[in-house]
């Protein structure tokens, strides 16, 4: 039994013994004024009324029927406050997912790009920039010049080891296998050549190289990218790619099997140029399409890694993120706390309508009410000033960490303006969704909580998916001559309020749902919380019963209760 109830138990116990040994005294006149009552006409109501609490007393048959026609009335009774309730929390809310998203937000999104607010080496190879002077800085490099490249001091060093290595006999050729002989260095054909597996001119007119910053011959004479090969090879292979090399080779198959059947048949007849053209041919029909993937993926990671270690940790990006990720934290911040006072904006505005049409004008004068009532949404909004510093903070924190999120995207694939906004939207509904899991306000359980982030997470779900909504209403409606103008803010209105239908629908629904059983365990403490009330309502009219006269006191002298 809890202690609620063992008070309620005691409580009526000590009523009913008050009422066993209450005195049953009259309040009457003073002698000096005897004759006062017969001149006043007795109250017969009053006496019946006094004279039937002697008759007070509690029935203590009560039908389980009747126990639950109580619950269920309780019940329903707080499901109508709590409904009540939710619709008011969820018109806040909903108001405030359009109006930021769909309002403020679409002002802030005028100032989104393509790839995000940030350069990166993926978007750079893309011709995508965020910055005029990187992409400029690209378009000014210096031409390609191979003396630059072939004069490197590593490109030098390897071409030596490769001249001892062949000395030797133990030179492989990289994209065949086979093993040159040292009298290979006297064939035009056959002698080796030390090959950029990853062209030279490919690496100098790299886009991330230049972005980086990096030296493009130290960079194109990285070990990896240094490989022997026949004169042949590398004469035919040029500046493609080993994909690209691997096609014409394949392209050319048939024709230069011919050629080599051709030759081979004249035997010793060959001429010398002839001889050559067999040597050339029989070299390139020997390229390995595996071998030369393989080393040109290891040459590519190997570059790869460089560009990226180079410039994500680079001053120059460590700037640029801070200084973008700063200035959408603003962006966003601004967006929700001006959305904040802007959604009291609009629930005041709607409540004073609201009470001009129920109640009337509270001034004679038209133009003196609707001061009256405009200094009264002022006030409202006015309060809401500390919940837009707060809204600030929090919308600074999911914009600063959204255009980090953006940014690491953009690294590897590079994202559009509305998946920009998608990004930035979401990662605020995702912040909000994680603050009320990790620190809900004080006395909400952790299920509460959850129950609660679900809410604003499916809120925020559905303005995501209404952002290319927009979009393509906006195309749509841009397609209609009158309404080619103003395209932006039709779509805006129009997908702004079916969101909001659509999320106060889809939040009814999930309330309704109550898959954490939240809604259940408030409804039989709010049922028990009414049924105390009405228990200590009626305590207390008893009491009030009791502790009155219970005689008429006719005025005319002074109260006897002993």
């Amino acid at each position: 039994m809890t202690d609620s109830a063992i008070k309620r138990f005691k409580t009526r116990r000590a009523i009913q013994a008050k009422l066993a040994i209450r005195p049953r005294l009259a309040l009457v006149p003073a002698l000096t004024n005897s004759d006062a009552p017969r001149k006043r006409e007795v109250d017969h109501e009053r006496i019946n009324a006094i004279l039937k609490v002697n008759e007070l007393d509690w029935d203590r048959n009560v039908s389980r029927s009747e126990v639950n026609s109580r619950i269920a009335e309780l019940g329903t009774r707080f499901d109508r406050e709590r409904t009540e309730a939710m619709w008011d929390d969820c018109r806040r809310d909903v108001l405030l997912s359009i109006a930021g998203p769909f309002g403020v937000g679409k002002i802030v999104s005028a100032f989104d790009k393509t790839g995000g607010n940030v350069d990166t080496v993926h978007n750079a190879r893309s011709g995508i920039y965020a910055t005029e002077n990187e992409r400029l800085k690209h378009a000014n490099r210096v031409e390609y010049d191979a003396t630059s490249y072939h004069a490197n001091k590593n490109y030098i060093a390897a071409n030596e080891r490769n001249s001892s290595k062949l000395e030797k006999g133990s030179l492989v050729d990289a994209y065949t296998g086979e093993s040159f002989h040292p009298s290979d260095k006297n064939d035009e054909q056959s002698k080796p050549n030390l090959d950029h597996t990853v062209a030279a001119k490919n690496i100098h007119d790299d886009a991330g190289r230049n972005l980086a910053d990096l030296d493009g011959p130290t960079l194109a004479n990285m070990d990896v990218n240094l490989n022997a090969t026949s004169a042949s090879v590398n004469k035919s292979k040029k500046a493609k790619t080993a994909k690209d090399f691997i096609q014409y080779l394949e392209s050319t198959s048939s024709e230069r099997k011919a050629r080599i059947k051709e030759f081979e048949a004249k035997g010793l007849a060959l001429t010398d140029q002839e001889r050559k053209q067999l040597s050339m041919l029989q070299k390139l029909e020997k390229v390995d399409p595996k071998r030369l993937n393989q080393k040109e993926a290891a040459a590519l990671a190997a570059i790869d890694k460089k560009i990226n270690w180079t410039y994500y940790t680079s001053s120059k990006f460590a700037n640029n993120l801070a200084r973008t990720s700063a200035t959408e934290g603003v962006k966003m911040g601004v967006q929700q706390a001006f959305g904040e006072v802007l959604v009291e904006f609009f629930v005041a505005v709607f409540d004073e309508i609201n009470d001009w049409f129920k109640n009337g004008r509270e001034d004679g004068s038209l133009l003196k009410e609707i001061k009256a009532r405009l200094l009264k949404i002022a006030r409202r909004c006015e309060k809401k000033l500390e919940a837009a510093l707060a809204a600030f903070k929090q919308g600074f924190l999911s914009g600063f960490f959204s255009n980090l999120v953006t940014t690491l995207i953009n690294a590897f694939a590079t994202t559009g303006k509305r998946l920009v906004r998608m990004i930035r939207e979401g990662f605020f509904s995702l912040m909000r969704g994680i603050e009320m899991l990790l620190f809900p306000p004080d006395g909400m359980s952790f299920r509460e909580a959850a129950h609660e982030a679900s809410k604003i997470l499916l809120a925020g779900g559905l303005v995501i998916g209404a952002i290319p909504l927009e979009d393509w209403m906006e195309k749509q409606l841009a397609l209609v001559p009158l309404l080619s103008s103003m395209a932006g803010i039709a779509s805006a209105a129009i997908v702004g309020a079916l969101t909001a239908v659509v999320t106060a629908f889809g939040v009814y629904l999930l309330d309704h749902a109550d898959l954490f059983g939240v809604n259940r365990d408030r409804r039989c403490a709010g049922t028990i919380k009414l049924l105390d009330a009405s228990i200590a309502n009626t305590e207390r009219r008893i009491e009030m019963v009791l502790a009155g006269p219970w005689i008429i006191n006719s005025g005319t002298g002074p109260a006897c209760n002993k």
